[in-house]
């Protein structure tokens, strides 16, 4: 190999954007390879076609938190020399030993966060039982004792899906953000990927319509992410605060008062149903479309507060 293709080689992969294309490859390819297994292996156990994609599109979440944290660890966990065995996560996460907080910081940390999203949760939920949109049926005995295992399985897996999604953007914004004026290019297509990834979880199996309407939807949680990261200084402090809070509402949404997702309801606490409202049956024709308009309810309050976050800084960095 001459010294001229070698050194282009070298630049190639010295540049910002090669490790964004190479976390994207590996993502796509280890995705498809994960649910071809997943199918293959239930056809082979005598299940129809159908009832393999099925499943597949059900457990969405785990695919995607199993494939994304592989994806990262393949393009960013660098050995520190040539000699050490592993990467601390410390060392994975980017973080100097300076700045990496304490132990007790995590747990105080999380409290507020947690508390939020729990809060603006239940305010959601409660807002759209005084309107009549919801009505809670079901559960809340002795017989939801029997359910905790299950609510704390699925519960955890939420955990862990917001925490590899909020572990992509922290990898990658923070990798964008050498690229000079491309960041914001590199930040909108970063999330373009991320709505595609919340559509593959929140989509539902209705009309093209109720599609598209999932497609904002995913869209529009994506973007107020980004954003959050925008206005925040990209520390792992920062990212665990973000990951708590969202957790705190997803996890409270799904599995305390048992909003849907893609593949139905699941266990929880709580069921929720349309309410005694004249227009439920015109704008919530099914627990998916519930959780649809629910989400973009809460997210867009969030975005709201966020985008003022966002120009106050512009404004300060103007003057």
């Amino acid at each position: 190999m001459s010294r001229k293709l070698q050194g282009l080689l070298g630049e190639i992969k010295d540049a910002p954007f090669f490790p964004v294309y190479a976390f994207f490859l590996i993502f796509f390819v280890l995705r498809a390879l994960v649910s071809s297994i997943l199918k293959g292996a239930l056809f082979l156990l005598g299940h129809p076609a159908l009832f393999a994609s099925q499943m597949v599109e059900n457990n969405e979440v785990f695919i995607q938190t199993v494939t994304l944290v592989v994806a990262l660890w393949a393009v960013f966990a660098r050995r520190t020399s040539l000699d050490s065995k592993a990467v601390t996560l410390r060392e994975f996460l980017g973080e100097s030993l300076r700045k990496w907080p304490a132990p007790i910081l995590w747990v105080e940390e999380s409290l507020r966060p947690l508390l939020t999203g729990f809060s603006l949760a239940s305010l959601g939920v409660l807002l759209l039982l005084l309107t009549g949109f919801l009505s809670i049926e079901g559960q809340l005995g002795l017989g939801s004792l029997y359910l905790l295992p299950v609510i704390a399985l699925r519960a955890s897996l939420l955990v862990l899906w917001v925490g590899a999604l909020e572990l992509t953007r922290l990898k990658l914004s923070r990798l964008l953000a050498r690229s000079g004026l491309f960041e914001v290019v590199g930040l909108l297509a970063l999330a373009i990927f991320e709505g595609f990834l919340l559509y593959a979880v929140l989509k539902t199996s209705g009309g093209a319509l109720e599609q598209a309407f999932m497609g904002l939807v995913a869209l529009w949680w994506a973007a107020l992410l980004t954003a959050w990261t925008l206005v925040s200084d990209r520390t792992v402090m920062a990212s665990w605060r973000r990951v708590c809070l969202v957790a705190s509402l997803v996890v409270t949404l799904t599995c305390v008062y048992g909003f849907p997702l893609s593949w139905g309801r699941v266990a929880s606490l709580t069921s929720i149903y349309e309410g005694p409202h004249p227009w439920s049956h015109l704008v919530l024709q099914s627990p998916s479309v519930l959780g649809q308009w629910s989400f973009i309810l809460i997210f867009t309050v969030f975005f709201a507060i966020l985008l003022r976050r966002v120009l106050t800084q512009a404004r300060g960095n103007a003057a």
